[in-house]
C-alpha cells in the first residue's frame, strides 16, 4: 500500500455529506490501520481571541489574536488540533508529520500563542 500521509483530499463536487462536502483534508497519517487528517479550508465564525477568552488565556495583546478557527472535521470536535510548522518535540502532545510540519493537540501551543509565542506558521 502506497501511503497519502502528507497529501491531500479534496472532496468530489457531488459529495453530498455535510461534513466533508468542498472539504480539503490534509492526511497527517495513513497506513493499513486507517488514515487521520484535518479539514483545512472551512474557518469558523471564531477567532483565537474568543478561544483564548474562553480557555482563560489572557491575551490580549497577541499578535494571533485575530487568527481564524477552522472546523477540522466531524471527529474529536471536543478537542483542537493544530497544525503547524516546526518540530513536534518541544509541545506536550504533538506529532511530526512531516520534517517542518507538526500536529499539535496540547494545551501548552495554545498558551505560546497567547503570549504572542509559538510556531509563526499554522
Amino acid at each position: 500500500m502506497q501511503s497519502l500521509k502528507h497529501h491531500f483530499l479534496m472532496a468530489m463536487p457531488h459529495l453530498e455529506d455535510p461534513n466533508f462536502a468542498g472539504s480539503l483534508i490534509y492526511l497527517c497519517d495513513h497506513d493499513n490501520n486507517g488514515c487521520m487528517g484535518v479539514i483545512t479550508n472551512r474557518p469558523l465564525e471564531i477567532t483565537l481571541e474568543a478561544l483564548f477568552d474562553q480557555l482563560e488565556l489572557g491575551g490580549e495583546t497577541s499578535p494571533h489574536r485575530n487568527a481564524p478557527v477552522y472546523y477540522g472535521g466531524p471527529m474529536h470536535k471536543d478537542r483542537g488540533f493544530i497544525l503547524h510548522v516546526g518540530d513536534s518535540q518541544q509541545w506536550d502532545s504533538s506529532i511530526q508529520v512531516e520534517d517542518g510540519i507538526a500536529l499539535t493537540t496540547s494545551l501548552d501551543i495554545l498558551q505560546a500563542f497567547a503570549a504572542g509565542e509559538g510556531p509563526e506558521h499554522f
